[in-house]
């Protein structure tokens, strides 16, 4: 068995109605085949039977289903499904998001170029970043996040276009 490369890690709360286009989205651009591992952890839901019965529909994907007894929050969440993985790059995925073309070679490939990217985020394919109702405010965020990241000075903080 190949070594996983890249764990996708997806926390879903209720979420049968959107899983089925995310999953869908990897399984269609997944560029990096069995180095890539998809983790669900379900954060106590009302639909966690209907959750578990549309996952079973992607046998192409490899998928760790943890379901959570208690629902402690998102970061919670994540947090027991990065727990889980198994390879050395994480993505945090929400489960209403929809791919629209590969990216996880790229992805790698920045890791593997830039040894000092401890992150890397990514754009919306309209072009928003944000999906506030009002964007403004993220806008707002954004640029007290980069201000903060640019008085601490880390390491490794670039932009990068995918």
């Amino acid at each position: 068995m190949m070594s996983k490369q890249l764990s996708i890690i997806i926390v879903t709360y209720n979420s049968k109605s959107i899983i089925a286009d995310c999953l869908l989205s990897i399984s269609k651009f997944n560029d990096i085949g069995d180095k890539l591992e998809v983790i669900i952890v379900d954060n106590n839901s009302n639909d966690q039977k209907e959750v578990y019965e549309i996952i079973q529909h992607y046998k192409d994907l490899p998928i760790v289903w943890i379901t959570n007894p208690d629902n402690n929050g998102y970061g919670a969440g994540n947090n027991l499904g990065v727990q889980k993985a198994t390879a050395p790059y994480i993505l945090i995925m929400n489960p209403d998001v929809k791919l629209v073309m590969p990216v996880f070679k790229k992805l790698l490939a920045l890791f593997n170029v830039q040894t000092d990217l401890a992150m890397v985020g990514v754009s919306f394919a309209d072009k928003s970043s944000s999906l506030y109702l009002k964007p403004e405010y993220f806008t707002v965020c954004k640029i007290l996040f980069i201000r903060f990241l640019q008085k601490i000075r880390l390491p490794g903080v670039h932009r990068y276009s995918c």
